[in-house]
């Protein structure tokens, strides 16, 4: 928790975002992770931190912020609930590759690549997401779902259980209004009736297709929905993330 209030001041000194720097999904309904099995917690010292997408039995991705100067052996990744009680599939964290160009005050290039010792075991409750074409952006206009553990409104505790939230995608003229740091790396979208709040960072923003097409990376606080949130594009990181995928496996 200490963590983002640190992220808010950053981010508010670079980019003019007011400091009730929030994410869990607020006005979202409650689901069923055998719908959403590539969500899983990232945690931090067997605490809940943030959001992830399954990509890989071995795995995961996530925004940059949630791991920055975190030691690989402070954080774990809890696979296959619904309820964060539950046992699950617990996986500890062999590698963490950040994004080279992450930039931890303007927040370009928010996102990173987890490896798992051991791999996830597949099945209704634990599947990956697909990425999206390389290069790629959302169509403007089309919907896409939010899920995570945050709280269900500014200053609440995270939930225990995961809520999923339906956004529509913003052009870049108009979230660039508010949110000048906007670089194609980046995209918003907004709900019009809340958004991600604390603990939902990091999490996926998916297509119907399965298709990750961001990965939550900030907003100005999950009861302003007039303000859109900002989403790292997963389209336009596909290389970095197959080249990563690629050259590496734990030992």
């Amino acid at each position: 928790m200490f963590k983002f209030v640190v992220l808010a001041a950053l981010v508010a000194s670079a980019v003019a975002v007011p400091a009730s720097f929030n994410s869990k999904i607020s006005h979202a309904q409650e689901a069923d992770i055998v719908n959403y099995n590539y969500l899983v917690s990232i945690q931090y010292l067997g605490a809940h931190e943030c959001g992830g997408t399954i990509i890989g039995d071995r795995w995961v991705l996530t925004a940059a912020h949630c791991t920055h100067d975190f030691d690989h052996a402070t954080l774990a990744v809890h696979a296959g609930v619904t309820n964060l009680n539950e046992v699950g599939q617990k996986r500890e964290v062999a590698y963490v590759f950040q994004h080279p160009d992450y930039n931890h005050e303007t927040m370009e290039n928010d996102i990173t690549l987890l490896e798992l010792f051991d791999p996830l075991t597949p099945g209704n409750n634990v599947g990956p997401a697909v990425l999206p074409a390389a290069d790629s952006s959302p169509a403007v206009d089309s919907v896409a779902t939010i899920s995570g553990w945050g709280a269900d409104q500014e200053g609440g505790w995270a939930s225990e259980d995961f809520q999923v939230l339906e956004v529509k995608i913003v052009d870049d003229a108009t979230c660039q209004k508010h949110n000048p740091a906007i670089t194609p790396n980046s995209f918003c979208a907004n709900a019009h009736r809340g958004g991600p709040c604390h603990g939902d960072f990091g999490g996926p923003l998916v297509n119907d297709k399965r298709e990750l097409l961001g990965i939550i990376s900030w907003s100005r606080g999950c009861e302003h929905p007039e303000y859109d949130a900002v989403y790292t594009n997963v389209g336009t990181h596909v290389k970095f993330i197959q080249d990563t995928m690629a050259a590496s496996y734990p030992d």
